[in-house]
């Protein structure tokens, strides 16, 4: 679809109408970034708005399959790092990935913290309110699965493993 509602906590209501179809949003205290893979579309949402509609303020070219937004800087997971943008999409800075490492496929931000997981379910955290994203700790790994069958096999392996370690 090309249209979404935002509502903000003190009851405020936008529609955003887009000439794209989302693929993805992201949401900081005045922004909105809407997101196809091919593109990205940046609108202003102040808290003075109030019920107006988001303003566009900027496009640009990307192929991000993952974009999260902390003030005015955009984090898009592209090919084999992270690039942090400005509202306009000019790389500002780069956070890479080697091979053995992954594609970042996921971005989430929590406050001053950037999680980010690759496809081979390795997962960073990077402290991003320094001139420097710094990465804390080691990097963790998760098991993925291509499919339900897999992950209730292994939910068995595990049981059984356990039961047999606790006899």
């Amino acid at each position: 679809t090309d249209t979404m509602r935002a509502e903000r906590q003190n009851g405020a209501m936008a529609r955003l109408q887009t000439d794209i179809l989302i693929r993805g949003l992201a949401v900081a205290s005045s922004h909105i970034v809407a997101w196809n893979g091919a593109e990205a579309r940046v609108y202003e949402w102040s808290l003075a708005m109030n019920d107006l509609e988001p303003k566009h303020v900027a496009s640009f070219t990307t192929n991000a399959n993952a974009i999260a937004l902390r003030e005015e800087t955009i984090f898009c997971s592209a090919q084999d790092r992270v690039e942090l943008c400005n509202l306009h999409g000019v790389v500002k800075q780069k956070i890479s990935f080697s091979q053995g490492e992954g594609v970042p496929t996921h971005l989430d931000l929590n406050g001053s913290f950037l999680a980010v997981i690759t496809d081979t379910g390795l997962i960073k955290i990077f402290q991003i309110d320094r001139r420097e994203p710094k990465q804390l700790g080691s990097p963790g790994h998760f098991e993925l699965y291509d499919d339900e069958a897999s992950m209730k096999n292994e939910k068995k392996r595990k049981k059984c493993i356990k039961k047999w370690n606790w006899n």
